[in-house]
């Protein structure tokens, strides 16, 4: 059959069509799937923000919501039954809550406190049907009042009065009364309520007392004269007899400083005012459960997939209130968490202190042969100076006997060289022949250029002509310089000169005493080497360290704290004690991986190697200035971020040890840290405004932490110096030069030379 031109066009069309409609099938939904879902979070709070226990429990819950893959909306209301609690008044506050959320859903609903569930309670399935709720600090309202709705879970409470005072009783033993304390609010008569319940078991065995009908005046007063052997059990007061408002950070203080007995209280929050502590309720803990089981709501699992778990208190205790009123810790409940305590040096530092004895061995072991080359130095200039002062000597000695000096010129070891005022050579011995590998007949007449090569040509000249004017020469104050000289087939090596002053027929000579130090250099270059290796071996084994504890035991110790919330989670709902146990456990490991997060961080900066030396510096004096307790000033202006990096990691090892120092011996609070890059160098400057000290005293007794400093800044050709003035402060500063002047000199260096690299002379 025939296909006519204008079907096929037609047939062609529809095929044209059909893949255009399926690419935009293909691409549309991708494109959804880049905007973020956004969901929406009521919280209904018992009171206001203000409130402690209220602001710890909702920045919980939101600290943990911050793992949602959505974007969240939070939506916060406050019933304020404390500071309103007239019945009226709340039907109105209740109200309006129901008319603003008419018509706007949440997507789950959070209650914290137990009017705030007995709210919901009452109005959820007519108002907010079918949204999960949950629920956290209920007090009150179970078990006496249970929720019964299906779509409610949450954090039931599990005050522990009873093991509170127990605890109590075991650490005072000679007690006869116990003292309850609380308020007259709602929620304090609901906790009064629990407390009674719980105590009920100690009825017959020691008697309690209630004072919870009083105004606050008048329950301060009874506070100052309790009688011996009492304790007190603080439940918790949000308005007093007399009608006056109160916070848990205004009524703690309150009471815990009018007592004249201990304090034992029930929450976390009621700790560190003074309190001895007790089996406490952490606000926080119920805050991040009932945040987790929202997250679980969000992803999609049911109500009813979710259990309510109870909140299990733990043994918390301040160590200062145990130590005011002289009780034992170890008279404590078992795996009982004492707060405040003064850690022993070992505690802190003992997974420290065997690998930093290791690293000082080895620190050491390079420092004594840098003290070893640095004597031998020393001692072959003694002997070069005892040269020439034993020449000058003779010259003295011999003015009227040219015979007997031109004697003593030839027979000694060292090569001497005398020019005239020209700088032509007069005098050329027989050392000085072997040296240069020049007979004396070839060079006597001759311009003593010949033996210097060109770029150190000005150098030499300076020297003599600044002997002549002062009788010193600017590079050495004693008349010595390091210089390099020129052989006569055009061999460099490295010297070490002395200059003195000479009359020969009446003509005024300058006399070059020389010693071939090419054996010295490359003992030096050589020593120089190993340091570096030394360092650099350092560093490998800090990184290797720091990424063993990073990625292996960070990632083990957050596994092992996985592991236990799963075994938490697992026993019956009798096992109180063993939860509790595996709680202590579960904190210890997250103290635990924190230690070990901070220590590999100290061992190697990751910031330094991915955000470059400024951004790594300036997180390091944060994270200084935190945990030290100071203010640290850092500035940084033009520090390229991809410096070298030797450099780099030079400049910020300087600065950590320069901050060490400071904090250890300077006593002051305030440190300044400026990096600056010109157009030569980076210079790193660390100030102090401290007690000083005597730089030139701490240069001589340098102990490892100068002593590494200089060393690492030599490997990169920088230059180190500290200025001090007593009760003036102390500054440290470090030179780096971008491009090293061993670099600079190379480009007129020997080609045969290869070690001269690491030998030129900078102070040229």
């Amino acid at each position: 059959m025939q296909v006519s031109r204008h079907d096929r066009r037609y047939h062609d069309s529809r095929i044209a069509i059909g893949l255009v409609v399926l690419l935009l099938l293909c691409f549309v939904p991708s494109a959804r799937t880049d905007v973020q879902p956004v969901k929406k979070i009521l919280i209904i709070n018992e009171a206001g923000s203000s409130y402690p226990a209220i602001d710890i429990v909702n920045r919980a819950i939101q600290t943990t919501l911050a793992k949602s893959p959505y974007k969240l909306e939070f939506y916060s209301e406050y019933l304020d039954t404390i500071l309103f609690p007239d019945p009226a008044t709340q039907r109105e506050f209740r109200k309006f809550i129901l008319h603003k959320y008419q018509n706007r859903k949440p997507d789950v609903i959070i209650t914290v406190g137990p009017s705030a569930v007995q709210f919901m309670r009452e109005t959820h399935k007519r108002a907010f049907a079918g949204i999960p709720l949950v629920f956290c600090l209920p007090t009150g309202t179970m078990p006496s009042h249970p929720i019964i709705d299906d779509d409610f879970t949450g954090v039931e409470s599990d005050l522990a009065p009873g093991k509170t005072v127990q605890a109590a009783l075991q650490l005072l033993p000679g007690t006869e009364r116990v003292i309850v304390v609380g308020g007259e609010s709602a929620y304090d008569q609901q906790m009064q309520e629990a407390v009674r319940q719980e105590l009920k078991f100690f009825e017959g065995r020691i008697p309690i007392e209630y004072l919870t009908s009083l105004a606050m005046p008048d329950l301060l007063d009874r506070l100052r004269h309790l009688p011996a052997h009492t304790v007190i059990l603080f439940t918790t007061i949000g308005q007093d007899a007399a009608g006056n408002k109160f916070k848990s950070s205004e009524s703690a203080p309150l009471i815990v400083g009018a007592a004249n007995a201990p304090v034992f209280s029930l929450f976390d929050t009621y700790i560190n005012h003074g309190e001895v502590g007790g089996s406490v309720s952490s606000l926080g803990g119920q805050g991040e459960i009932a945040g987790g089981m929202v997250l679980r709501l969000l992803h999609g699992e049911r109500v009813k997939e979710i259990p309510r778990v109870k909140d299990a208190t733990s043994y918390v205790f301040d160590s200062r209130a145990l130590r005011r009123w002289a009780l034992e810790e170890s008279n404590l409940p078992t795996g009982s968490l004492v707060l405040n305590r003064k850690p022993t040096f070992w505690e802190p530092y003992e997974r420290y202190v065997i690998p930093g004895i290791l690293v000082l061995l080895v620190q050491s072991a390079g420092i004594i042969g840098l003290l070893w080359q640095r004597a031998r130095r020393r001692k072959t200039e003694r002997q070069l100076l005892e040269a020439n002062e034993r020449l000058l000597v003779a010259i003295e000695k011999v003015r009227e006997s040219r015979g007997q000096l031109e004697g003593i010129i030839t027979s000694t070891m060292d090569a001497i060289i005398a020019v005239d005022t020209q700088h032509r050579i007069v005098v050329f011995n027989p050392a000085a022949e072997k040296m240069f590998e020049c007979s004396a007949q070839n060079a006597l007449g001759t311009a003593i250029n010949r033996f210097i090569p060109e770029r150190y040509r000005l150098a030499h000249a300076g020297h003599i002509n600044d002997f002549a004017a002062s009788g010193r020469t600017n590079s050495a104050v004693d008349g010595r310089t390091d210089l390099w000289a020129l052989r006569a087939n055009g061999q460099e090596f490295p010297i070490e000169t002395s200059i003195s002053q000479m009359e020969a027929d009446g003509k005024k000579l300058f006399a070059v005493v020389l010693r071939d130090i090419t054996q010295r250099k490359m003992a030096e270059e050589a020593l120089s080497s190993v340091s570096r290796r030394l360092i650099e071996a350092h560093e490998e084994e800090r990184t290797w360290i720091a990424r063993e504890l990073h990625d292996d035991v960070s990632q083990r110790l957050a596994l092992l704290a996985g592991t236990l919330d799963i075994l938490k989670s697992e026993l019956p709902p009798g096992a109180n004690e063993a939860k509790h146990y595996l709680a202590d456990v579960k904190e210890q490991t997250k103290e635990l991986a924190a230690d070990v997060q901070a220590l590999s961080h100290r061992l190697h900066s990751s910031k330094l190697e991915y955000l470059g030396l400024a951004s790594a510096a300036a997180a390091f004096c944060r994270e200084f200035s935190e945990s030290k307790g100071v203010q640290i000033d850092f500035q940084s202006d033009d520090v390229p971020r991809s410096l070298p990096k030797e450099i780099s990691l030079c400049l910020f090892r300087v600065m950590q040890e320069a901050l060490q120092n400071a904090s250890k011996h300077s006593g002051s609070e305030h440190y300044n840290v400026i990096l600056v890059r010109t157009s030569e160098e980076i210079r790193l400057t660390v100030s102090d405004f401290g007690r000083g000290f005597d730089p030139e005293v701490a240069l001589r007794s340098a102990g490892l932490g100068i002593t590494s400093m200089r060393e690492r800044l030599k490997l990169v050709a920088g230059e180190f110096t500290i200025e001090s003035r007593s009760q003036f402060g102390t500054t440290v500063q470090a030179r780096v030069p971008l491009a090293p002047k061993a670099k600079e000199a190379r480009a007129g260096a020997s080609p045969d030379d290869g070690y001269k690299e690491a030998m030129v002379p900078t102070g040229d």
